[in-house]
């Protein structure tokens, strides 16, 4: 069997194994997620994707004895840290601010021991590639931080943010494969094939379907630190690489979506963390879109995104263009989802 196809069915498999075994357990511990707030499913539903997708990937890379580039142990001690993090936070509902304590050493960990930096952004402006010199670590982090908190803020229907980060595994993988970077390009197939299996439980297709298992926080950070890393890693490599501006076309929707509703909380005075009801996908719910087709609309959208982002970049267009491109993109979306909710708001005020 190809090896490529080996990565994929072997994440998918062990994936629906970790999280059939899981379910039960999670019930026993309390580890469930109920209905209320801002939670509008039905029923208590297990939150074990973050800790099945782990184990599917840390042990499929073991039992396919894949490269482990020289960071690989301390990634795996600061994933496993968030994860375990995430599932407190499931169980117990930690407090933000210590959270994001720990989100931040966890990636500082990773940074210095890695060592993993964002030492170059590239040539963004046309005018010669822009070095982030002595503001590197802060950066870095900045970003890994950024991208950690947009898959988190995301994970709020069923299937969106599994969906999206399987969309953006196969688009790292393909762009890990094209610089010859092997192993990243067979973790990432490990990745996109455990998150197929876990959306088996989560997704629901038809309206009356409850989901089996949520990703929890324990996911949501899982992914967002995998594919953030990965990103620096695959555009800050030496030889050749991808272009961070390419990464950021990869990871397409949360991005974009965080970008914008942080800004709105910043422009409102509002806690940039804060939790709440406004970000794109309730608007659509708000339109009276039924979930199912608003979460296979944004997975769309993103593997758009990701195609056009690798698409340029492997037809030669220049990071300046892609940089543009996106800015003009980011713009538009800002816009059309704020024309979208002023809609929801005024029929809200008609009912």
């Amino acid at each position: 069997m190809d090896s490529e196809l080996v990565c994929v069915v072997l994440g998918f498999g062990v994936s629906i194994f970790c999280v059939s075994l899981m379910r039960p357990v999670a019930v026993h511990w309390g580890l469930v997620d109920r209905p209320g707030g801002r939670k509008r499913h039905s029923g208590e539903v297990p939150l074990v994707g973050g800790t099945a997708l782990f184990v599917a990937v840390t042990g499929g890379w073991a039992i396919l004895h894949i490269q482990w580039p020289s960071w690989m142990p301390v990634y795996l001690l600061a994933a496993g840290v968030l994860v375990a993090i995430g599932a407190l936070d499931d169980r117990y509902d930690l407090d933000p601010k210590g959270k994001f304590l720990l989100q931040t050493a966890c990636t500082l960990g990773l940074i210095y021991y890695g060592p993993l930096v964002l030492k170059d952004l590239g040539n963004l402006f046309g005018a010669g590639a822009i070095h982030t010199h002595v503001f590197g670590v802060a950066f870095t982090a900045f970003a890994v931080l950024g991208v950690t908190n947009a898959v988190n803020m995301f994970d709020g229907a069923n299937g969106l943010a599994g969906g999206t980060s399987l969309v953006s595994a196969l688009g790292f993988s393909f762009a890990a494969a094209a610089i010859g970077a092997n192993g990243a390009h067979s973790a990432l197939l490990l990745l996109a094939g455990a998150l197929g299996g876990f959306l088996l439980f989560n997704y629901r297709p038809r309206k009356f379907d409850s989901p089996l298992a949520f990703l929890g926080d324990a996911g949501a950070l899982f992914l967002g630190f995998t594919l953030a890393f990965v990103a620096v890693f695959l555009s800050q490599r030496p030889g050749p690489n991808l272009p961070p501006i390419v990464a950021v076309w990869i990871g397409g929707m949360p991005l974009l979506e965080i970008g914008r509703v942080v800004g709105r909380r910043l422009v409102h005075g509002v806690n940039p963390l804060l939790a709440d009801r406004l970000h794109v996908h309730h608007c659509l719910l708000g339109l009276g879109i039924p979930e199912r087709w608003v979460v296979a609309g944004i997975w769309l959208c993103q593997a758009i995104l990701t195609t056009v982002g690798l698409a340029l970049w492997w037809a030669g267009y220049s990071e300046a263009f892609l940089f543009y491109g996106f800015a003009l993109l980011f713009l538009v979306y800002i816009l059309e989802v704020e024309w979208a909710w002023r809609t929801v708001s005024r029929r809200g005020g008609a009912q």
